[in-house]
């Protein structure tokens, strides 16, 4: 964080914003880090919450990848803490929710029964109330699937095909994945965990196609920041 300051000075950073996910959600030293981090680089970090970094991710542009907006979707993002979930209908957030089911804590075991039961049972709740649906998926490990799929900008990914991708990496160990599929180290691991999740939701909400318009947080960030110092800019030429 500390480099991040001198770039930022170096190249005469106006405005900024940094937010914290999962990880700073659960930290129980979590204050305790972030004063540590203002006080040594001056940035000052908001842990913001699941649903508030689902939204954020839904502003990076997301639904523009969809052909008909005016339908149902599940806008899911898996991190590795949580997965979030936006419910779109008619063009509106209608539900959201925020799950401690991530790459990360399932490869550590860490996520408990109780809150595997409440995100099945929310999700048949969500498929009686507006199925049928189609997914808007994004983080880093649907991208790399995307990509692994051989899939063009505008094409969806089908249940199917996720399936057979899925079965494939499990029944390799993790150098086995690095070496046939080209994975760096840091995603052999997670994108596994990552398949499952997304699965599950295709599964329980009978989704036959995946969007991937390849955006995250960080793209959201960039337009939530521009859209907070525009009025101050308004003036200015772009």
């Amino acid at each position: 964080m500390i480099g991040f300051s001198h770039i930022m000075k170096a190249y005469k950073v106006s405005a900024c914003i940094a937010y914290a996910t999962s990880a700073m959600r659960d930290a129980q030293n979590g204050q305790e880090i972030i004063e540590d981090i203002y006080r040594n680089s001056g940035i000052e970090i908001s842990v913001i919450s699941g649903n508030k970094e689902a939204e954020i991710i839904l502003e990076a542009g997301g639904l523009c990848a969809v052909a008909d907006v005016t339908a149902n979707y599940l806008y899911v993002d898996v991190g590795g803490g949580s997965t979030e979930i936006i419910v779109r209908s008619n063009m509106q957030n209608v539900a959201a929710r925020s799950f401690q089911i991530g790459t990360v804590r399932m490869l550590a075991d860490k996520v408990e029964k109780r809150e595997r039961e409440e995100f099945k049972k929310w999700l048949e709740t969500v498929y009686e109330q507006y199925g049928p649906l189609s997914m808007i998926a994004s983080g880093g490990n649907i991208n790399k699937t995307f990509k692994l799929l051989g899939k063009y900008p505008g094409e969806t990914i089908g249940y199917p095909e996720l399936k057979v991708l899925y079965d494939t990496l499990r029944g390799m160990d993790y150098d086995e994945c690095i070496l046939n599929f080209k994975l760096n180290p840091y995603r052999a691991d997670v994108i596994i965990p990552a398949l499952k999740i997304f699965l599950k939701v295709s599964k329980i909400c009978k989704v036959n196609e995946i969007y991937v318009p390849k955006v995250g947080l960080v793209d959201g960030m960039i337009h939530h920041l521009y859209q907070m110092v525009l009025p101050e800019n308004s003036g200015n030429n772009p």
